[in-house]
């Protein structure tokens, strides 16, 4: 069965061939990054084109993940959020049902739920959150202190 269907919008996250070899456009543009529709799946690969780039791409699912979470496209592991924003960790997914377990009060008290209810309700796919790493030097400078007067809270 395949992960992604035409029309979905996903993320391509590696830009190598299973060769090692560097995808690249007719222009030597990288493509990793790049969010694109699928356009057709083989069996095997998907189909992408890249604006910009004069050639369609045959990617494997290691190489792409969804643009964005939805409840269509939950993964083990991903968080939901109600619109009061209590979390629930994904555990299990199904065709119309998902297994969620509390994010926060270390149970292993399961919960199933009708994703076609959970939409009706509102419940959100929280984003993964891309982290930036700083240093102290950068952090200094844009509070305009000297390092050493730092003092990092969590």
């Amino acid at each position: 069965m395949a992960k992604f269907k035409i029309g979905d919008k996903v993320r391509i996250v590696s830009d190598t061939y299973a060769d090692g070899s560097p995808y690249k456009g007719s222009e030597s543009q990288t493509v990793i990054g790049k969010v694109v529709t699928i356009e057709g799946y083989d069996g095997k690969y998907y189909k992408v084109q890249i604006e910009g780039i004069s050639y369609t791409y045959d990617l494997s699912e290691r190489d792409l993940v969804f643009a964005e979470k939805t409840l269509d496209n939950l993964e083990v592991g991903d968080i939901i959020a109600d619109l009061n924003g209590d979390e629930r960790e994904v555990v299990a997914v199904g065709p119309a049902y998902i297994a969620t377990i509390d994010k926060y009060d270390g149970s292993d008290d399961l919960d199933s739920h009708e994703i076609e209810k959970l939409k009706g309700y509102k419940w959100t796919v929280k984003q993964d959150i891309e982290q930036k790493e700083v240093t102290l030097e950068e952090i200094a400078k844009k509070f305009n202190v000297p390092v050493a007067q730092l003092r990092i809270k969590e």
